[in-house]
Protein backbone atom coordinates (compact mmCIF):
# COMPACT_ATOMS: atom_id res chain seq x y z
CA UNK A 1 0.00 0.00 0.00
CA UNK A 2 3.17 2.22 0.32
CA UNK A 3 2.96 4.33 -3.22
CA UNK A 4 5.55 6.63 -1.44
CA UNK A 5 9.12 5.38 -1.08
CA UNK A 6 11.44 6.32 1.86
CA UNK A 7 13.98 9.18 1.89
CA UNK A 8 17.15 8.24 0.64
CA UNK A 9 19.29 6.31 3.32
CA UNK A 10 16.39 5.02 5.09
CA UNK A 11 15.63 1.85 4.92
CA UNK A 12 12.65 0.59 3.00
CA UNK A 13 11.46 -2.10 5.99
CA UNK A 14 12.11 0.32 8.83
CA UNK A 15 9.84 2.97 6.33
CA UNK A 16 6.79 0.35 5.95
CA UNK A 17 6.66 -0.39 9.49
CA UNK A 18 6.71 3.23 10.71
CA UNK A 19 3.84 4.51 8.07
CA UNK A 20 1.67 0.94 9.57
CA UNK A 21 2.48 2.53 12.79
CA UNK A 22 1.03 5.26 12.09
CA UNK A 23 -1.73 4.27 9.83
CA UNK A 24 -2.65 1.61 13.15
CA UNK A 25 -2.62 5.36 15.60
CA UNK A 26 -4.84 7.15 12.95
CA UNK A 27 -7.31 4.57 12.28
CA UNK A 28 -6.99 4.93 8.63
CA UNK A 29 -4.38 3.87 5.57
CA UNK A 30 -3.80 7.89 5.08
CA UNK A 31 -2.06 7.66 1.74
CA UNK A 32 -1.79 7.12 -1.52
CA UNK A 33 -5.34 7.66 -2.68
CA UNK A 34 -7.62 4.73 -3.15
CA UNK A 35 -10.88 3.46 -3.97
CA UNK A 36 -13.20 1.68 -1.48
CA UNK A 37 -16.25 0.46 -0.36
CA UNK A 38 -17.33 0.30 3.14
CA UNK A 39 -20.09 -0.41 5.13
CA UNK A 40 -21.23 1.10 8.14
CA UNK A 41 -23.95 1.54 10.70
CA UNK A 42 -26.03 3.99 10.95
CA UNK A 43 -27.39 6.05 14.05
CA UNK A 44 -30.71 7.23 12.11
CA UNK A 45 -29.49 10.80 11.51
CA UNK A 46 -29.29 12.67 8.26
CA UNK A 47 -24.91 12.62 8.95
CA UNK A 48 -22.23 9.76 8.37
CA UNK A 49 -18.77 10.49 9.99
CA UNK A 50 -16.81 7.81 6.78
CA UNK A 51 -13.54 6.95 8.22
CA UNK A 52 -11.27 9.22 6.34
CA UNK A 53 -9.59 12.62 7.21
CA UNK A 54 -8.92 13.38 3.16
CA UNK A 55 -12.17 12.79 1.25
CA UNK A 56 -11.81 13.01 -2.36
CA UNK A 57 -14.64 11.95 -4.15
CA UNK A 58 -17.84 9.82 -3.41
CA UNK A 59 -18.60 7.07 -5.99
CA UNK A 60 -21.87 5.17 -4.90
CA UNK A 61 -24.14 5.06 -1.93
CA UNK A 62 -26.34 2.12 -1.05
CA UNK A 63 -28.87 2.53 1.80
CA UNK A 64 -30.12 -0.88 2.70
CA UNK A 65 -29.45 -2.56 -0.80
CA UNK A 66 -31.02 0.53 -2.40
CA UNK A 67 -28.51 2.41 -4.73
CA UNK A 68 -29.25 6.43 -4.35
CA UNK A 69 -28.41 9.09 -6.62
CA UNK A 70 -25.71 10.71 -5.49
CA UNK A 71 -27.35 14.28 -5.68
CA UNK A 72 -29.42 13.44 -2.78
CA UNK A 73 -26.01 13.93 -0.46
CA UNK A 74 -23.49 16.21 0.29
CA UNK A 75 -20.13 15.50 1.49
CA UNK A 76 -17.53 17.54 2.61
CA UNK A 77 -13.13 16.46 2.39
CA UNK A 78 -13.51 15.75 6.39
CA UNK A 79 -14.80 12.47 5.39
CA UNK A 80 -18.99 13.60 6.33
CA UNK A 81 -21.75 12.55 4.51
CA UNK A 82 -25.29 14.36 4.55
CA UNK A 83 -28.36 12.86 3.03
CA UNK A 84 -30.21 16.35 1.80
CA UNK A 85 -33.02 14.74 2.76
CA UNK A 86 -34.88 13.13 5.73
CA UNK A 87 -31.97 10.29 7.73
CA UNK A 88 -30.23 7.49 6.92
CA UNK A 89 -32.51 4.55 8.75
CA UNK A 90 -30.85 2.86 11.98
CA UNK A 91 -29.34 -0.21 12.03
CA UNK A 92 -26.01 -2.24 12.03
CA UNK A 93 -24.56 -2.47 8.11
CA UNK A 94 -27.39 -0.01 6.77
CA UNK A 95 -25.08 1.78 4.48
CA UNK A 96 -22.45 1.12 2.03
CA UNK A 97 -19.50 3.80 0.83
CA UNK A 98 -17.87 3.69 -2.39
CA UNK A 99 -15.36 6.87 -2.05
CA UNK A 100 -11.54 7.85 -2.96
CA UNK A 101 -9.81 8.92 -0.16
CA UNK A 102 -6.39 9.21 1.27
CA UNK A 103 -3.45 11.78 0.49
CA UNK A 104 -1.25 11.86 -2.90
CA UNK A 105 1.50 12.58 -1.03
CA UNK A 106 1.37 13.97 2.71
CA UNK A 107 4.48 16.06 3.38
CA UNK A 108 4.40 16.39 6.91
CA UNK A 109 2.77 12.78 8.06
CA UNK A 110 5.79 11.82 5.44
CA UNK A 111 8.04 13.38 7.75
CA UNK A 112 6.85 12.20 10.31
CA UNK A 113 7.43 8.53 9.21
CA UNK A 114 11.06 9.05 8.07
CA UNK A 115 11.27 10.20 11.48
CA UNK A 116 10.28 7.52 12.95
CA UNK A 117 12.13 4.87 10.54
CA UNK A 118 15.76 6.95 10.78
CA UNK A 119 15.08 6.52 15.00
CA UNK A 120 14.33 2.92 14.74
CA UNK A 121 17.18 1.94 12.72
CA UNK A 122 19.89 4.07 14.63
CA UNK A 123 18.34 2.55 17.63
CA UNK A 124 21.03 -0.37 18.43
CA UNK A 125 19.18 -1.70 21.62
CA UNK A 126 17.52 -5.07 21.97
CA UNK A 127 16.82 -5.16 25.70
CA UNK A 128 17.19 -3.17 28.35
CA UNK A 129 17.64 -4.31 32.41
CA UNK A 130 16.60 -2.63 34.80
CA UNK A 131 17.12 -4.43 38.35
CA UNK A 132 15.54 -7.57 38.21
CA UNK A 133 13.55 -6.93 35.01
CA UNK A 134 14.61 -7.69 31.68
CA UNK A 135 12.48 -6.21 28.63
CA UNK A 136 12.83 -6.97 24.87
CA UNK A 137 12.93 -3.38 22.90
CA UNK A 138 10.90 -2.80 19.90
CA UNK A 139 12.60 -2.40 16.22
CA UNK A 140 10.26 0.53 15.73
CA UNK A 141 10.12 3.99 16.98
CA UNK A 142 6.94 5.80 18.12
CA UNK A 143 6.17 9.19 17.32
CA UNK A 144 7.87 12.00 19.57
CA UNK A 145 6.27 14.85 21.71
CA UNK A 146 6.62 17.45 18.43
CA UNK A 147 5.27 14.97 15.89
CA UNK A 148 2.38 13.67 17.81
CA UNK A 149 0.19 17.07 16.37
CA UNK A 150 0.51 16.18 13.17
CA UNK A 151 -0.38 12.46 13.75
CA UNK A 152 -3.31 14.01 15.92
CA UNK A 153 -4.65 15.99 12.94
CA UNK A 154 -4.62 12.81 10.93
CA UNK A 155 -6.54 10.35 13.84
CA UNK A 156 -10.01 9.87 13.33
CA UNK A 157 -12.00 10.65 15.83
CA UNK A 158 -14.60 8.24 17.64
CA UNK A 159 -17.80 7.46 15.31
CA UNK A 160 -21.20 7.57 16.82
Amino acid sequence: MNAITPTPGIDKEAFDRAANAVRRLCGWHIFPIIEETITLDSPGDSLLVLPTKHLVEIINVTIDGTTYPLSDFRSSPDGLLVKRHGRFPRGIAMVTVTMKHGYEKPTEILGVINDMARRANESNLTQLNVGGISVGATNSATPQSSEWRIVDELRLGPLP
